[in-house]
């Protein structure tokens, strides 16, 4: 049985799990259809019913997405254009490929092939644009947070803002490393001596000396950025600092659907 959001929520047996969709925006650039940020679409009791909507979800958003218009194919590696075209024409007969090189201009999903099969095709081309995540009722998401203005980080796309979280912490700095990089920008000042910037600052001295993005500049005295640190950089110099631009918190599914409702996108 699917039940109302906040009521699943509030609900709590510390031994039962909730099943959380959650769905991707659809970004467009001019050329071609891809997944934006996401927000929090349904909650479950029922994995059944989960599952079930989560299929009919990503059944929909798969018939929406015009194939030569998606994101992945679009001046796509080559290897997954004769992948797809294979799966297509060993299931319809039908060649979407243009010379081999490209995927037909107009071209869309032969109506031959089946729902389970347009499934499997969301997944190589990652069109599915939903996904399940289960959660006991004490799990808690972990969100990425920004210290300057104390909220979660946001990422943004003409479609909207968005949330930064997951079931973990795998990856989160990876997945925002656009979005850290512009508050990098925006925020850090970078003034002072090492030992004013961190409280190991010799090591904060050996990262920046091995690290080409950064430079210290004795005259200010001042790190300065000069060009984009990478995810495993960025986690290690937020990390090093006494004032850290990014932390990473932890919300209930209840307060992250909260704040999605009353802050972000209506």
């Amino acid at each position: 049985m699917k039940i109302p959001i906040l009521d699943a929520l509030r609900k709590s047996a510390p031994s039962t799990s909730r099943f959380i969709i959650r769905g991707y925006a659809v970004g467009y650039d001019d050329e071609a259809y891809y997944d934006a940020g996401y927000a929090i679409h349904d909650v479950y009791s029922d994995k059944n019913q989960a599952e079930k909507d989560l299929c009919e979800l990503q059944l929909n958003r798969v018939k929406e997405i015009p194939l030569s218009e998606t994101d992945s194919l679009w001046n796509g590696d080559p290897e997954l254009l004769v992948k797809v075209d294979k799966f297509i024409q060993d299931k319809t007969g039908v060649s979407v490929l243009n010379g081999g090189d490209y995927i037909k201009r107009d071209v869309d999903i032969p109506d031959s092939l089946n729902d389970d099969d347009r499934l499997v095709l969301g997944g190589m081309i990652g069109t599915l644009g939903y996904e399940l995540i289960e959660l006991s009722d004490t799990h808690m998401l972990y969100v990425l947070w920004g210290t300057a203005e104390d909220e979660p980080l946001k990422s943004y796309d003409e479609s909207g803002e968005f949330m930064i979280y997951g079931k973990s912490e795998d990856n989160l700095v990876a997945e925002a490393q656009t979005t850290l990089i512009y508050l990098l920008d925006d925020n850090f000042e970078g003034v002072g001596s090492y030992e004013q910037l961190s409280d190991n600052p010799a090591l904060l001295r050996s990262f920046v000396e091995s690290t080409k993005s950064l430079e210290y500049n004795s005259d200010a005295p001042a790190i300065e950025i000069i060009d984009e640190l990478d995810a495993e950089e960025l986690k290690s110099f937020n990390g090093l600092l006494k004032v850290p631009f990014f932390s990473i918190k932890q919300m209930s599914a209840q307060e992250v659907i909260q704040y999605e409702k009353d802050t972000l996108n209506g």
